[in-house]
């Protein structure tokens, strides 16, 4: 029997693990480009009267596309999902501005998410030590860690899904609680909080859960569930119609579906998942070791098979909704899911042929789940924080804190690295450039300063860093002056196959005056 002073030291370890997993050198490195566009309008709605995260203050545009699609005709994120922004602007207005606040109360969730973890592991295992691995699983899983040290939705969406998949367990394990108005509401909190994290990730759960329910059959809980989602629906919805419709209608994601194209999607959608977890290897896995032991537990087997479909379910969902617009990103949600999969497949393999046999089959799947660090996913920001050095954004950073003055203006290509050096120098003169032949940003013509649009460009300095697209003769009456051109790490898609390395290169050019010299 485990008395309170040994339980003690069985949560010791697990607990200095996950904190400094998930708090160890948060700030060592500068945010990137998608967290500083949540930093920086989370700094906007602190500098706001009405408390809302407009990218036009009057100075600044602070947008990422040149096409502005991010934003809406009255100023408003009409991109992504606000809930980010205020957990954000609330650690700025507690701590201060700064990149480790920025990144503060994501990785803060991410540390919930842990806890959570535990419970589920312990309710479906019926464990403390179950439980406990649960939590150690999910504090080294580098996949969730590089989701939850970050200033960026994918916390957020974390802690939810893991906050839904926990009730439908405690659903599955406790019959009792479909009685309950309680759970309905809760599940109803989780699925609103989620939704306002990000509302693409929300429909692919839901949908889950949906089929779950539906799939259990019991008439009276449908209806509930039906109601729940109604309610949910039509509040939700009031805030999609105001502020991501002409969005979401925009994209190439809104298009009919392409029945044609279908096994392309499919395949593009399991190889991401692939890269998560052995995907692949887990389905012939879990037929076996249905026979081995989890239809003798028809409890522990509901539970299995609801976290193994809506795996599943999670790549049709994500098809019918983004088609091949898919990113990893859109799977935070799924990682937990394996997580308790690898516990699963650990336990059966643990009962049938002893504890050395199932740490045997444990670690290959944590090792190739946490192969996801050299795929340098966001600009590789959790695999440069634990080593220390910001190998991306470091040599531009000192170019233009030794170099461009407050007075100077300065303008990026692409503008979405603008966001970066922005949120890092407050102070910067930035002119977000939108592309002057572009129907969608020549809606703004009127009501935004010339400057902005790029025809031609009127900045002090231009830097560039993806030029891929951009017309080099826009800048005849501009000078290189500096550049700078570093390589990333290989990415590995498989710990067998190598792509290889991307380069990239900073061009700093100056605009030429009359009394200017020349290069610097």
């Amino acid at each position: 029997m485990i008395n309170k002073y040994s339980k003690f030291w069985l949560y010791l370890p697990v607990i200095v693990i996950a904190v400094f997993a998930h708090f160890w050198r948060l700030d060592a490195v500068s945010l990137w480009r998608d967290e500083a566009t949540t930093a920086c309008w989370a700094r906007e709605i602190l500098n706001s009267p009405e408390c809302l995260p407009r990218v036009w203050n009057g100075e600044v545009l602070i947008a990422q596309g040149a096409d502005a699609h991010d934003f809406d005709e009255n100023f408003f994120p009409a991109m992504q999902s606000w809930l980010q922004f205020y957990v954000a602007a609330l650690a700025f207005k507690l701590f201060g501005v700064s990149t480790f606040s920025a990144r503060l109360l994501f990785s803060l969730c991410g540390l919930l998410g842990v806890y959570f973890m535990y419970r589920i592991g312990r309710l479906v295992f019926d464990s403390i030590n179950m439980g406990l691995l649960a939590a150690f699983l999910t504090s080294v899983s580098f996949p969730y860690l590089l989701f939850v040290r970050e200033c960026r939705y994918y916390a957020l969406s974390m802690l939810f899904g893991i906050l839904l998949i926990y009730e439908i367990v405690r659903f599955i394990m406790d019959r009792e609680i479909r009685n309950t108005v309680s759970f309905y509401v809760r599940i109803a909190a989780w699925g609103a909080l989620f939704y306002l994290a990000n509302y693409l990730t929300f429909a692919i759960l839901w949908g889950c859960l949906a089929v779950f329910f539906l799939f259990d059959w019991d008439k009276k809980v449908i209806l509930k569930f039906i109601l729940t989602s109604i309610i949910l629906g039509a509040v939700l919805s009031i805030e999609f119609i105001w502020l991501h419709l002409d969005f979401v209608l925009g994209t190439k994601a809104s298009e009919g579906p392409q029945l044609e194209q279908v096994w392309k999607y499919l395949k593009r959608n399991f190889e991401l998942l692939n890269q998560i977890f052995p995907f692949y290897a887990l389905i012939p896995s879990g037929i076996v070791l249905y026979f081995f032991g989890w239809r003798r537990k028809p409890l522990l087997f509901r539970a299995v098979v609801f976290i193994a479909a809506a795996l599943f379910l999670s790549v049709i969902f994500n098809i019918i909704l983004t088609k091949n617009q898919t990113q990893t990103r859109y799977y935070p949600h799924v990682i937990p899911l394996a997580i308790l999969l690898f516990i699963c497949f650990f336990d059966q393999i643990r009962q049938r042929f002893g504890l050395i046999a199932g740490v045997i089959c444990l670690m290959p799947m944590m090792g190739w789940h946490n192969l996801l660090y050299f795929d340098n996913l966001n600009e590789a920001v959790v695999q440069q924080q634990f080593e220390g050095r910001d190998w991306y954004n470091a040599a531009i950073i000192e170019f233009i804190d030794k170099k461009i003055k407050p007075d100077e203006t300065v303008a990026f290509y692409r503008n979405v690295k603008g966001m970066a050096m922005y949120f890092r120098f407050p102070w910067l003169k930035w002119v977000a450039q939108l592309d002057a032949a572009d129907p969608a940003a020549q809606k703004y013509r009127n009501r935004l300063p010339d400057r902005i649009f790029d025809d031609p460009p009127t900045a002090d300095w231009y830097i560039l860093w993806d030029k891929r697209k951009f017309d080099m003769n826009r800048l005849q009456n501009y000078e290189k002056v500096w550049e700078y051109q570093y390589i990333r790490r290989e990415e590995r898609k498989r710990f067998w196959k190598k792509r290889k390395p991307k380069r990239f290169q900073y061009e700093v050019y100056r605009k030429i005056h009359e009394t200017s010299g020349s290069a610097m």
